[in-house]
């Protein structure tokens, strides 16, 4: 992902070769689901993130936030094993609430 990102081709979706910048958020979405959906742990890690920041149309969800970064990291996203790290540094444990 990252050479991609260097090529400027970062407006273009790394899987169909798409221009993301012709599609609506809801589009975009949709597509990040199908990957999702997909076990790509890429797109799960990056649902994650909206999820826990309540990005792109998405409702902050904590819990399904950490879920989704769980879900990422077993499918051995390093960056999914980073940010569960950093919510359980921060006292992110989901039975007394997340910070």
């Amino acid at each position: 992902m990252y050479s991609f990102g260097q090529s400027n081709n970062a407006s273009k979706c790394p899987f169909c070769n798409s221009d993301r910048r012709s599609k609506t958020r809801e589009e975009n979405n949709e597509d990040l689901m199908t990957r999702a959906e997909a076990n790509d742990a890429g797109s799960i890690c990056v649902l994650a993130n909206f999820y826990q920041h309540g990005l792109q149309g998405f409702q902050q969800d904590r819990v399904n936030a950490i879920k989704q970064y769980t879900r990422a990291a077993d499918l051995g996203r390093s960056k999914a094993h980073s940010k569960l790290g950093t919510i359980y540094c921060q006292g992110g444990c989901l039975k007394k609430g997340w910070m």
